[in-house]
């Protein structure tokens, strides 16, 4: 899915990185979205009554029902994760079984398959959707709260940074090492696709997705959950070192506190088949340190990386993000369902 930060948000700069997007998103989403089924250079519109909602990640799908001179067809949408589409205000019950919707998009290109990637999702006169506009929620929070945070804990809200996603999701291909040209000439999303295991995305993209985080401070932990990832990290405030720790998808974090700001260290990966991009592993020798600075108001954290993966890249890879403190936006965890990931298997 796709993401822009503060710091490049003026209005000039905004407009062109969105009409550049249109082309990079759908190529990028070829990986993440599985759209090598949907004919990009084709656009249908078709209309129907909504017969069925599967509202999980890592992807919804909605299916409607089209009358049509007597003829009836079952289309099949396939949308964002749960977490993107509600930061756009399409929320859960927005849509109902019986709606009678319009929808634009990309026709599969099995016309028997009868699937559609929407570009608009129009109920009434409601947009529900707008792939045009897409990134445009993502850029902002809501109304600031009267009161800000006390330290990291709360329901943050981050905002999109498209040169830090870009960066993460294509690796420059002169950086990557012979491992990592291998692994990416290699690739097929078939077999090697984290998603459809369920398996969640690492950090730092993490932390960086333009979603809805909730951070739990306990007593020597801090658990930071995401909504598009539908997973969380934990990481130990009590422990100094890596050793004895099992690898995991997270890796073994320990934090520690620079004033106000945690300092994360984060290593013990296990091999993740898109660690590092769309399309490049992660390996047992990724290493990560991080930091949430609180601004002096609590309204907001500025989350900063860097990442080092000798295995499959040279060099540093490092980037920004911007939480902001929304402690009036809840905060919910949509499980990802194996149906649902494995389901652009069946095409």
């Amino acid at each position: 899915m796709a993401h822009l930060s503060p710091t490049l948000r003026s209005f000039v700069v905004s407009s062109l990185l969105l009409t550049a997007l249109q082309s990079s998103l759908i190529l990028r989403a070829d990986a993440h979205h599985s759209m090598s089924m949907y004919d990009t250079q084709r656009e249908i519109t078709i209309d129907g009554s909504v017969t069925s909602i599967e509202w999980a990640n890592p992807h919804v799908y909605i299916r409607i029902v089209q009358v049509t001179t007597g003829k009836r067809i079952d289309w099949e949408l396939q949308g964002e994760s749960p977490g993107i589409l509600r930061r756009g205000g399409w929320l859960k019950d927005s849509l109902r079984i019986g709606d009678h919707i319009v929808v634009s998009g990309y026709p599969a290109r099995d016309v028997n398959q009868h699937g559609i990637y929407p570009t608009l999702v129009r109920l009434g006169t409601t947009t529900l959707y707008d792939f045009q506009h897409r990134l445009e929620p993502l850029e902002r929070a809501g109304p600031a709260p009267e009161v800000g945070a006390m330290g990291v804990s709360g329901t943050w809200v981050t905002l999109l940074n498209l040169p830090v996603i870009t960066r993460l999701e294509e690796p420059e291909t002169d950086r990557l090492t012979p491992e990592g040209l291998q692994a990416v000439k290699s690739y097929d999303e078939r077999t090697r696709k984290s998603e459809i295991n369920c398996v969640p995305t690492p950090a730092p993209f993490f932390m960086v997705a333009p979603d809805i985080k909730r951070v739990t401070v306990a007593a020597g932990l801090i658990r930071i959950e995401s909504e598009f990832a539908a997973a969380q990290r934990e990481v130990h405030l009590d422990e100094t070192a890596h050793a004895g720790s099992l690898p995991s998808i997270e890796g073994h974090s320990i934090g520690r506190w620079d004033g106000k700001r945690l300092v994360i260290d984060t290593a013990n990966f296990a091999f993740h088949s898109e660690g590092n991009g769309d399309y490049l592993p992660s390996g047992p020798h990724k290493h990560l340190l991080e930091t949430l600075t609180p601004s002096p108001d609590g309204h907001s954290l500025t989350y900063h990386f860097e990442m080092t993966d000798p295995e499959f890249f040279t060099g540093t890879i490092s980037g920004e993000a911007q939480w902001v403190y929304q402690p009036n936006v809840t905060f919910e965890y949509d499980k990802c369902r194996l149906e649902d990931a494995r389901h652009f298997l069946r095409k």
